[in-house]
């Protein structure tokens, strides 16, 4: 029985089978998890996951203990097309795209019998997860949990175990009031409910913290206890990380790729939110504009494939692929102006970091994004952050970035002209205060609020 639960829909352990057929346990990477991970450092905890792969579901039938740095984590598995409703069908293609601000009157969302099958499976995978909470929490134990796959817990622990002090954290942007109510009203208030449930609920800006306590006066005509708090980066950790030889010298490789040639990065998965389209059609413009600019300019995009079972997934990469295949062949006569890779690997993402003259974080909507504060940690150059006024980290740090508007691909191409030729003096005065907000706000404080609202 453990005094602190934490709870997200991925694991912090990346399970694996070695050629013995025994389990390797390493950290995970990518999501929420590695950055919850870094705010517990020596705390004791244990930590209810979903089973997403094999390896979580032969560990979980099999009952292995599975530790990692002292957080004891276990698995719930839940019946293969339950996930997938669940999982795809709900948390997926409906709650990220309502959280998001992606739903498209024309063509979306369509609220039929089908989608009432799928929320009868989400609801199932919160209950169970829930179940879970309750057979490992002590009495009186403190539950983290986190993240829009989970909603619905908040009722059914304040059903089971009304002792448990909780707190629910939304890792996503919380929608306007309008954009909750296309939702079917029983949906809407289900979830809005549920949050009520949890002792409390937080988020990373006062902006989706106001959404929510609108949302509540209007549609139940009462108070919710919530708070924010905004998730940082380890500053010492992240620097030291990249002291590691092997991510310098793959730096060493991009800079050597791209010499004598001003890099423009983005690194984010492959998914509508983060908006790769615009900041392609943007450095387009920018060329097209600036002819002196190409071949002396390129842009180096590292988007991770992201949730692949679902069809808008699959249709958005397809347009961006189309896209940076179009814009190679008009400007990149020898080499092509936009290099985008496509894969999941963190290392090549820092250093990445650590060799851009403009780095680009133009979500349509962001619950933090943590990207921009990598970004300008660790970047030697003193280099410019070109940052969407959507994104939940703007709030902290709009003074010292290049502001625009993540639908105005003009104003886009604009900021990067301007971050390409800003003066040296200008990139330091700009670094060094972002530099001097972000230092202030490690995870452990961030961990330490949630576990404070845990009542």
């Amino acid at each position: 029985m453990s005094d602190l639960v934490v709870v997200a829909n991925r694991s912090p352990v990346k399970l694996s089978k070695n050629a013995h057929g025994e389990l390797e346990i390493q950290h995970s990477i990518g999501g929420v998890a590695p950055s919850l991970m870094t705010a517990l450092g020596d705390t004791k905890a244990d930590w209810v996951a979903t089973a997403l792969t094999e390896e979580d579901v032969f560990a979980a039938e099999s009952n292995l203990p599975i530790d990692l740095d002292g957080i004891n984590v276990r698995f719930v598995v839940l019946p293969e097309d339950v996930l997938d409703l669940s999982y795809t069908k709900v948390a997926n293609e409906s709650l990220w795209f309502l959280c998001h601000g992606l739903f498209n009157a024309t063509y979306g969302p369509v609220f039929n019998e089908s989608f009432f099958t799928a929320w009868a499976a989400y609801r199932l995978h919160n209950e169970k997860i829930a179940e879970d909470i309750c057979e490992s929490a002590s009495y009186g134990a403190k539950v983290l949990v986190n993240d829009y796959h989970f909603f619905l817990v908040g009722k059914y622990l304040k059903e089971k175990r009304p002792d448990l002090k909780t707190t629910y954290f939304l890792h996503t942007p919380f929608p306007t009031f309008d954009e909750l109510t296309v939702l079917p009203r029983e949906v809407a208030k289900e979830l809005l409910g549920s949050m009520l449930d949890y002792g409390s609920c937080g988020f990373h800006t006062q902006r989706w913290q106001d959404r929510y306590t609108e949302a509540v006066g209007r549609m139940f005509g009462c108070d919710a206890k919530s708070y924010v708090a905004p998730l940082g980066v380890d500053v010492a950790a992240l620097r030291e990380k990249t002291g590691d030889p092997v991510i310098k010298e793959q730096a060493e490789e991009f800079l050597q790729r791209f010499a004598e040639k001003k890099i423009i990065y983005r690194t984010d998965r492959m998914e509508p939110s983060k908006n790769l389209l615009r900041g392609f059609l943007a450095f387009e413009e920018l060329l097209s504009d600036n002819p002196s600019l190409n071949g002396r300019a390129v842009f180096f995009a590292r988007s991770y494939l992201s949730r692949e079972k679902s069809s808008h997934y699959q249709m958005y990469k397809k347009e961006v692929l189309s896209e940076v295949e179009r814009i190679n062949k008009r400007f990149g006569e020898k080499d092509p102006v936009i290099e985008l890779i496509s894969s999941d690997n963190y290392n090549l993402s820092l250093a990445g970091m650590l060799t851009y003259d403009a780095l680009l974080v133009n979500p349509i909507r962001d619950g933090m994004n943590l990207v921009a504060k990598e970004g300008v940690i660790i970047n030697p150059k003193n280099s410019p952050l070109i940052l969407s006024q959507e994104a939940g980290s703007y709030e902290e740090m709009q003074q010292a970035v290049l502001s625009i508007n993540p639908y105005d691909v003009s104003e886009t191409a604009d900021a990067m002209k301007r971050a390409l030729e800003m003066g040296e003096e200008e990139k330091v005065a700009r670094s060094t205060q972002l530099r001097r907000i972000l230092e202030k706000n490690q995870p452990v404080f961030w961990l330490s609020r949630l576990i404070e609202q845990a009542v």
